[in-house]
């Protein structure tokens, strides 16, 4: 979620944005597909066959309390990085990415390694997460070629069929929120809903998490961004209510990517597929990405970002340009680093 004070510019300029009808999903919408039609479509075997050798296989399964629960991660009771031995190690990484990217050039590439290995000389875990970070930030944030996928409207997600995305339920689309208007979402954050509608249909055995706290003025129900997401992906989209999550306590994209993995881990997923809007998609993934890369470290679970799914919205009251130290302010957030330390060094 971004509020106004905390939306920021997304450079990553694509030559030829979507711009999305404003029909949003049915008010009738159909039921999502029964697993039987969704294999048929997918193998060409008649539905009728497919549930037969169901019925068959449901036969021979063992009873319901023979399944074993989605196995909670353990902590692995690493001190956080913000309380440790790498804490001003990392801050120096967080500010070479910032100025590596200011700078437009990789002329910074040498002291960055040398802090790498620096945080590696203290603790090996550490290293990890900060070379996941640094890797996301050249391979996404500061990559004027990264391939956006914008959506186009239709009920279903085909900009998605060649990424690779896995139709499992250990993958999870992740709805990003954004600032309730009187109580209500706004026209950004219901386009955002049918985008992830339109991907939760392409892949029916996914699930979905959405993520925001109670935002906005005159709100005085305290309705949360996640809760009318939530509302909304059931009654106006159709989505059956077992697949989606929520995360209704957050009030920053920190408190999102924090809060997200959590459920993730929860879950036993294992890729996940960013929905949000395109100037918000690369800042969120450094965010999520530095959470994900803290919560391999802390429960052993890995976590991957693998695709991304976005809206074409225009973004305004944000300063142009600083996009990247945003990023990084959030970043040191959800890695624990001193809150007005980081602001400080960024903002001066």
């Amino acid at each position: 979620m971004q509020h106004a004070t905390n939306r920021l510019v997304k450079l990553l300029v694509m030559a030829a944005l979507v711009v999305v009808p404003a029909t949003g999903c049915a008010a009738n919408p159909p039921a999502e597909p029964q697993a039987s039609e969704a294999s048929a479509a997918q193998t060409g075997e008649p539905a009728a066959s497919q549930e037969s050798a169901a019925s068959q296989e449901s036969a021979a399964a063992p009873d319901a309390t023979d399944v074993p629960a989605i196995a909670q991660p353990v902590a692995l009771n690493l001190a956080p990085i913000g309380q440790g031995a790498n804490r001003e190690n990392f801050e120096q990484l967080l500010l070479e990415l910032v100025s590596s990217y200011e700078m437009g050039s990789s002329d910074g590439s040498q002291t960055m390694e040398e802090t790498l290995a620096a945080i590696r000389q203290v603790a090996e875990p550490d290293y990890a997460v900060a070379q996941s970070i640094a890797s996301n930030w050249q391979a996404v944030f500061a990559n004027p070629n990264y391939q956006l996928n914008m959506f186009g409207g239709g009920d279903l997600a085909s900009e998605l069929a060649q990424t690779g995305i896995q139709d499992a339920s250990t993958h999870a689309f992740v709805v990003m929120g954004y600032e309730l208007e009187d109580g209500e979402m706004g026209e950004e954050l219901r386009v955002r809903c049918d985008a992830a509608a339109a991907a939760a249909r392409s892949y029916p055995n996914t699930i979905v998490v959405c993520s925001g706290g109670a935002t906005g003025l005159n709100n005085p129900e305290g309705h949360t961004e996640a809760g009318v997401m939530r509302d909304y992906l059931i009654g106006s989209c159709g989505i059956d209510p077992a697949r989606i999550h929520i995360d209704e306590t957050s009030q920053d994209t920190a408190q999102n990517a924090a809060n997200t993995m959590a459920i993730l881990r929860e879950q036993g997923v294992q890729t996940f597929t960013i929905v949000t809007s395109a100037y918000h998609q690369a800042w969120a993934q450094a965010v999520y990405n530095a959470a994900a890369a803290l919560g391999a470290r802390d429960y052993g679970t890995q976590v991957t970002i693998v695709g991304n799914y976005n809206v074409d919205f225009p973004l305004t009251e944000v300063a142009p340009g600083t996009e990247d130290r945003w990023a990084a302010e959030q970043m040191a957030d959800v890695l624990g680093l001193p809150r007005e330390e980081m602001q400080a060094l960024l903002w001066g």
